[in-house]
């Protein structure tokens, strides 16, 4: 069989599988992340900068173990970008700072915009954007605190002698070194891509989002503020996620484009079991999330949801979208309960834990994985994946659930 018809043969059972149609077999969607790096010899501080060398790790994986499902690095982005940038909401494998070369890319939360900047966002959120939110966030743009918007807007050079201040010509020097590392940076993402869907392998990720609860509680008033706003100041939340889903919409509508991928992801952080109440995640989560779950089916995307965290007790509203449409990724769930309430409606992915990975043996994954396939795999629409993206796992692991989910895996 040429490439092209085994890329064929496993394109057709990802979307048969997503559809709930029959298949003979499950789908391995195990993806990997910085896996493929340790594996095969290179820190993780190393992937953020060879990426040549990076790519060639990947193109190794894919021939030793074979997926369903393309996999590349999301977390391999430049840190030359974050290093000239000072970007202060990142932490990366072998920062300055110290992270260790082998640590987990990182995020740092904190408020960038204040409790009581709720009207001066919404008024004139382009203002508050550059003279506040970006220089919170990135020492680069320290310089766009200083601009003064009455007088460039009533003298008539005033706009052009703002942004030609010797501070904004070392801010554009800055800027212009970001823009050849990140150039260099998609130029060897498109490569790598372009390889491995010519190797085979059919890739079902290529963007990525957050939801509205998300945007507004992890990158503007970080997890204690939010959380105080739903109680205080309801109104204003609810105003901002109003604007914020369009916002949603718009941005994945515009990667997919740009990419061409037809799956659309969102990645959700804060709305598991027992973190947010019930009623919160009622009114002010899925309401959102399902208006964008909708715009990406109603422009004929697949959306892909991935739920972070337990997810059980959230079921219940998750099965509210079209049939056949959707994929949901779970970290981790009560199987025999998400097939009972989306089997039939809603293709689902992954759960199985990356800890047993790292650090069961060989046997144990195995029994795992045919626990997890003896309840997911009858009657399709299951496509066998991990809780999340694998970074550490030792190999004979790794060879002991591929072979299990190849030999075992029968829809």
């Amino acid at each position: 069989m040429t490439t092209q018809e085994k890329y064929n043969e496993r394109l057709q059972l990802i979307q048969d599988t997503i559809a709930l149609k029959p298949t003979k077999r499950v789908v391995n969607a195990v993806r990997v992340n910085y896996w493929p790096y340790l594996e095969y010899g290179m820190t993780l501080a190393d992937a953020m900068r060879d990426y040549e060398r990076g790519n060639a790790c990947f193109y190794r994986y894919h021939q030793e173990f074979d997926p369903d499902v393309a996999s590349m690095c999301s977390s391999n982005f430049p840190s030359k970008v974050y290093e000239i940038a000072g970007l202060k909401t990142v932490r990366w494998p072998g920062d300055p700072k110290g992270l260790d070369v082998n640590a987990p890319y990182q995020f740092v939360e904190y408020e960038t915009m204040m409790e009581d900047e709720y009207d001066e966002f919404h008024d004139a959120p382009a203002q508050f954007a550059i003279g506040k939110f970006m220089p919170r966030t990135a020492d680069i743009f320290a310089p766009l605190t200083n601009l003064n918007w009455q007088v460039m807007c009533t003298r008539i050079t005033g706009h052009i002698e703002a942004f030609t201040t010797p501070a904004m010509l070392e801010m554009y020097k800055k800027l212009e070194q970001c823009a050849e590392a990140i150039a260099d940076y998609r130029r060897h993402n498109a490569e790598a891509v372009k390889t491995i869907t010519e190797m085979g392998y059919p890739f079902i990720s290529g963007t990525g989002s957050a939801t509205a609860f998300d945007m507004l509680a992890d990158s503007l008033r970080c997890t204690m503020g939010f959380f105080a706003d739903l109680l205080i100041q309801p109104e204003n939340v609810r105003k901002t996620l109003d604007r914020f889903v369009e916002y949603h919409i718009q941005g994945s509508l515009a990667q997919c484009k740009a990419t061409g991928c037809k799956y659309a992801w969102v990645m959700l952080h804060k709305a598991f079991d027992n973190f947010i109440s019930d009623e919160t995640y009622r009114d002010f989560y899925w309401p959102y999330l399902r208006k964008w779950i909708l715009a990406m089916i109603e422009n004929g995307l697949t959306p892909v949801v991935f739920t972070e965290g337990p997810y059980t007790t959230r079921l219940k509203y998750l099965a509210d979208v079209p049939v056949g449409k959707v994929i949901y990724h779970f970290e981790e769930v009560d199987f025999k309960a998400a097939k009972r309430e989306l089997g039939g409606i809603a293709c689902m992915m992954g759960g199985f834990p990356n800890q047993s990975l790292m650090f069961d043996k060989p046997e144990q994954v195995r029994d795992k994985a045919k626990e997890i396939l003896d309840i997911m795999a009858p009657g399709g629409g299951y496509m066998f994946g991990m809780s999340a993206s694998i970074d550490h796992a030792p190999r004979a692991n790794m060879e002991a659930l591929f072979e299990t989910v190849r030999e075992y895996g029968k829809a």
